[in-house]
């Protein structure tokens, strides 16, 4: 799991929405949130996350998880 988050962390520093990608996978968005990828799941299917299906991936778009962070006040 560390290579994992190693490898996703890779040019992606959570405090800098510009080096975000625009679409940003299950795992990317846990770790931008801090919080788990089952809770990200949570939050998408749930509709309080806007996500987009591409095939059996999940993704979420930079502006739809900087819309939930501004709302949420995190």
């Amino acid at each position: 799991m560390k290579e994992l988050t190693a490898k996703i962390m890779d040019g992606l520093d959570p405090r800098d929405s510009d080096s975000w990608p625009v679409w940003l996978t299950v795992p990317e968005t846990a770790l931008v949130m801090r919080l788990a990828v089952s809770t990200i799941r949570g939050l998408t299917q749930s509709g309080r996350l806007r996500s987009r299906r591409f095939g059996r991936q999940v993704r979420v778009s930079k502006a739809a998880l900087l819309a939930y962070l501004d709302e949420s006040g995190r």
